[in-house]
């Protein structure tokens, strides 16, 4: 399945205005479409704490986490357990 994509109304709404300053129709559909239920990604990154291995920090909330071992190596979440953050930061 193709990961669904979202665009802001308000940025629709002023490219429509932009490209299409007298199309009244296009605008006001936008206005009135229907909203999706989404909650924004957050990225961040895990920052290694100086002597306290095996402990982390998440950049975007603070909060540490302990790694786990997996295959015999200390490996990291892909998200942060305490407020979602996706981990693609670099």
């Amino acid at each position: 399945m193709a990961e669904k994509e979202y665009i802001e109304r308000n940025g629709l709404l002023e490219w429509t205005r932009e490209f299409y300053p007298e199309e009244k129709v296009f605008a006001s559909a936008v206005i009135n479409a229907p909203t999706a239920d989404v909650q924004e990604v957050r990225h961040a990154e895990w920052v290694l704490q100086e002597n306290k291995h095996p402990e982390a920090v998440c950049s975007n909330c603070g909060r540490e986490v302990v790694y786990q071992i997996v295959n015999n190596r200390w490996e990291f979440e892909n998200y942060c357990p305490h407020c979602g953050a996706k981990m693609d930061k670099e």
